[in-house]
């Protein structure tokens, strides 16, 4: 399966992917990089490149915003 890094970076700049990531973080706390990560891989066993694509931009979202908080997104790879 073929992921487009370019379509990714453009649902990262969504304002809906941003809100997802937001409220994920916000209602789960540390545990929404993992679960992101887990819905990625469902996503890529699945052979669904758009959710893959949704779910990767999320991640990254999520991953940013961990970084900024003094997290480490070490423990879900």
């Amino acid at each position: 399966m073929t992921v487009n890094s370019s379509v990714i970076a453009a649902y990262q700049r969504h304002p809906l992917v941003r809100q997802v990531a937001r409220d994920l973080m916000t209602r789960l706390g540390e545990a929404a990089l993992p679960i992101a990560y887990r819905a990625v891989d469902r996503m890529r066993n699945s052979h669904d490149t758009e959710g893959m694509s949704l779910w990767l931009a999320i991640h990254a979202q999520l991953a940013e915003a961990s970084i900024h908080l003094g997290g480490s997104s070490d423990t879900c790879h």
